[in-house]
């Protein structure tokens, strides 16, 4: 008779795997399995919800948000199993943004839980941020170095395209550009590309006079073109 041994580390190795699956899909009978789910993940897309923390966003109008929201979750419900959820907050970048990181799976662990779980968390964010930075809004808006930071998380091995979703009047006030005095202000060539992404903007150009929200949609479409992306850019909705 032949008997197999199997070293310690090769067991907790199998033990580690089989928890993550067990995690990821809520069974795991087989190595094949296994093998499955970690090629799931590794294609999986990642999702990003951007709100605007500055003084001028839209993020910062319970009305809006509340409007948002149905949208919002509706992406959020397209998305499929294994996605990573990211959400956080864009201002003046010298200052700490919030932040939440979270991925779709059938069992709650530390790394993600069901989407009927994730939904209501992000729902409380969303609804509650014009409450949570009301007197901390920030000065600046340096909304092109958080879609630089957005470029730097997405999976570019997906099988399915990335989202980045963005409620924000996309009025760039940083040293980069200052949106609020430059008619059509002009905006870097992206030094990243969002090929495999898809871009949805909520709030574009809120408050501006209408030849300014003009120019900005104008500034923008030239810059997502540039990144790769699929976008949508959208002042009401």
């Amino acid at each position: 008779m032949t008997v197999n041994k199997t070293s310690p580390m090769r067991r907790h190795t199998i033990r580690a795997v089989g928890a993550a699956c067990l995690a990821f899909t809520g069974f795991c009978a087989t190595p094949t399995l296994a093998a499955t789910t970690a090629d799931l993940l590794a294609t999986a897309p990642v999702f990003q919800l951007i709100l605007d923390n500055s003084g001028s966003s839209p993020a910062t109008d319970a009305g809006f948000v509340t409007s948002a929201w149905p949208i919002v979750e509706g992406w959020l419900r397209k998305m499929p199993l294994g996605t990573v959820i990211i959400v956080n907050s864009v201002g003046d970048a010298s200052l700490t943004p919030m932040t939440m990181r979270t991925r779709i799976q059938q069992r709650q662990t530390a790394e993600g839980a069901p989407l009927d779980q994730i939904i209501p968390a992000i729902k409380n964010i969303v609804l509650g941020f014009p409450k949570r930075i009301q007197g901390a809004a920030h000065g600046q808006t340096h909304m092109v170095g958080g879609i630089f930071d957005a470029s730097r998380n997405i999976n570019k091995s997906a099988s399915t395209k990335n989202v980045i979703l963005l409620l924000s009047d996309l009025i760039e006030f940083s040293p980069i550009a200052n949106c609020y005095k430059e008619k059509g202000c002009t905006l870097p060539k992206p030094k990243f590309n969002l090929e495999g992404t898809e871009v949805l903007a909520l709030g574009v150009g809120r408050g501006l006079p209408s030849d300014r929200e003009m120019a900005l949609f104008g500034s923008w479409e030239q810059f997502f073109t540039q990144t790769g992306a699929t976008f949508e850019l959208k002042k009401t909705f």
